[in-house]
């Protein structure tokens, strides 16, 4: 009699935390699908804020960060006239930020020919390879094997391909 109990108990258990089981897996997959879409469904922000100021900007205003001031873009490159040496960032991955870099980089040199460009994926030993790329002397896929961006950068090639391509069609100097 006691084994036909255990028994009993034993299907009872499971016949009771089968369903359990469903249920907390279908309330699981349901949490992750509404995060999903949650996720897509977050927007970038239309405008952007500076830390320390108070005001918002609308995406792609050019702002003096020390006054809050908007500034146009040939005012910028007035501004950058004579500076030694000038950063410009961007998210990797974002295309509109490369554009940006080769509107700033073609600006500068209209103003200054004997510009020379650093690119923060190229090291010393790229050296060689980045003079033969702006004398035009290395296709593409020969550039890329040369410097081992594939190994070194992964970042997709095409976002940084109208920048390189514009130093060597000025042939600039690239300095590792």
């Amino acid at each position: 009699m006691k084994r036909r109990r255990k028994t009993l108990r034993t299907r009872f258990i499971h016949s009771f935390d089968m369903p359990l089981i469903v249920v907390a897996a279908f309330l699981f997959l349901c949490m992750c699908v509404s995060a999903c879409v949650t996720i897509q469904k977050r927007r970038r922000p239309d405008v952007a804020r500076i830390k320390g100021i108070s005001e918002n900007f609308d995406i792609g205003t050019i702002v003096r960060t020390e006054t809050g001031q908007v500034v146009s873009f040939e005012d910028l490159i007035a501004d950058l006239e004579g500076v030694r040496i000038v950063y410009v960032g961007e998210r990797h991955s974002n295309e509109a930020h490369h554009d940006v870099q080769l509107e700033i980089l073609k600006a500068l040199h209209e103003k200054d020919s004997t510009l020379l460009v650093g690119m923060e994926m190229f090291v010393h030993s790229d050296q060689q390879a980045l003079d033969r790329w702006s004398a035009g002397e290395l296709d593409e896929e020969t550039f890329l094997r040369e410097v081992r961006w594939e190994e070194k950068w992964k970042f997709d090639f095409a976002l940084y391909r109208v920048i390189l391509d514009f130093i060597r069609e000025e042939s600039l100097t690239v300095v590792a």
